[in-house]
Parts: C-alpha cells; structure tokens; sequence
C-alpha cells in the first residue's frame, strides 16, 4: 500500500509511485515511467466521465499473474486552473484510503500512484488499485440480487450491510472525515459465505473539515438517501437515522434536511421495475 499526502506531488514532469512488489508486473501492463500511462489503452473499461476539457477512464486489467487490478486515469485536455499546485483527484483518493485504513476501515489497496504536471498544471494523473476479488457495487447488487431475494433474506441482508455502513459513517466523521461522494456506487459488497460486508470505495473529493462538520456530514449521508428512498420505507430510513444520529429529534431534523438537499437532485428511478415502496 502506497502513501501520499494531500498535495501536489511534484511542479514539473512526471512523478510515478509503485510499491516495490507491484513494478515489474505494471511495467508489463504498460504503466510506466516516461508517460507511457497517458496514452495507455488496455483492458476493459468499466467506468467513464469527464467533460469538455477532460477524459477520465478506469480500466479493468488481468496481469499475466492472473491478478486483476484498477487502473483510473484523468487526463486533461486543457489544464483547470483550480488543480494548480493542488492534489489531484487521484492523489486525494490514495489520501483518503491511507486515512481510512489509519481509522481501521478496509480499503482497496493501492500499488501505484502518478501525476504529470507542466509549471504546477495538472496534466494527467492516475492511481491503481488491487482487486478486491468476490465484489459488486451496491446500487448494482441491489439492483441484480437484493431485489429479488425472499423478504427474510432481504432484511437480513439488509441488518448486515446497514450496520456496517452506518460503522463507516460514524468512525469517519468521528474523525472529522467527509468522504462527498458516499453513494452506493461507491460502496462495494462481499460476499463471504452467507454474510456480507460493505467496503468504501473512491472520495476524490474527501477531505478533512474542522468547520461546517453539518454539512459534510450532510452531503455523506444525503448521498446514501438518494437510492435508499427507493428500495427502503420511510420507516426504515428513519429508524436508520436515528441509529446514527442516537435520537431521534436530530434524525427527524437531519431527514428533512436530506429531503430539501435532494430536491433539486432527484434521481431516475433505479429499480428493476417501476413499483413503489410504501411510505
């Protein structure tokens, strides 16, 4: 697992970071010194974004080992001027998983780590990561598996993945951590057996807050609420608010605001079928 702080990397050219039993089997798959990984074009894509001015991908690659790994890239076609001498989104999520972990929080593990700067601009960056092998994303899973599943298979699903969950939310912000993107997407399941176990995945955008803990902790679990309102009762999303807030007057107040929060950021509909949950 490799290191980083919450910085610019370096101020001109190209710094590449590898933990050592990882640099031979990377070199073969093409990350590599030389800016090599800018161009790089393997694998399968599995996630995409980006707009005018950038072009981020992941790529889903298997490595002569037979292991498979995540390799992100943000390439910038036009440099932003708000990543001047700043950490990348790439570096902010080596950060943040090193924070985590530091927490005791299970992360993926990361095995390499790059940026290529001109005068402080940001030109590209990348971070690898290690399979986390017998894993889905969570709006996925719900979405091919959960919903499927018998009512007492469901709840008891449910408990499991709730609690951790709800374990994830309370150590971070007890450590004054925002993750910004605490979505279901973001958060990979295990399965092991019969149980299950949440892992947080990505926060590019995380980051430490002293002041305006509200409304980090606000954004967190707003990003929860956005699939939860459609596989779970009201009744069930209070009662998981007042598990995590410890009372129910603040989960009731925290519920509204997720409420207003959400209104201008409505989801489509992620179910397999249109039918409605009972409030």
């Amino acid at each position: 697992m490799i290191t980083l702080t919450r910085r610019a990397q370096t101020f001109n050219g190209e710094f590449i970071r590898v933990a050592d039993s990882w640099q031979e089997k990377l070199v073969k798959a093409g990350i590599k010194q030389d800016l090599y990984w800018r161009e790089l074009d393997t694998g399968t894509i599995v996630a995409t974004g980006g707009k005018t001015r950038s072009i981020n991908r992941c790529y889903r690659i298997e490595l002569d080992s037979g292991e498979i790994i995540y390799f992100k890239r943000y390439l910038y076609l036009k440099p932003k001027p708000q990543f001047w001498m700043m950490p990348s989104k790439a570096a902010i999520e080596v950060w943040g998983y090193n924070l985590l972990r530091k927490m005791g929080l299970e992360t993926p593990e990361v095995i390499a780590y790059g940026e290529h700067r001109r005068l402080g601009h940001l030109h590209a960056a990348f971070v690898v990561t290690k399979e986390v092998i017998n894993t889905v994303d969570m709006e996925k899973f719900a979405h091919d598996t959960w919903y499927f599943l018998p009512k007492p298979e469901q709840d008891r699903i449910y408990r499991q993945l709730s609690q951790q969950i709800m374990h994830i939310a309370q150590t971070m912000h007890a450590h004054n951590f925002y993750h910004h993107d605490f979505k279901w997407r973001n958060i990979l399941v295990q399965k092991n057996g019969d149980d299950y176990k949440a892992i947080l995945i990505d926060g590019p955008r995380a980051s430490i807050k002293h002041l305006r803990k509200a409304r980090g902790e606000l954004v967190d679990i707003a990003g929860l609420a956005r699939i939860a309102k459609f596989y779970l009762r009201r009744t069930e999303q209070l009662r998981w608010l007042r598990d995590f807030c410890g009372d129910s007057d603040k989960a009731k107040i925290l519920f509204r605001k997720i409420q207003k929060y959400m209104s201008t950021r409505e989801p489509v509909d992620p179910r397999p079928t249109s039918s409605a949950i009972d409030p």
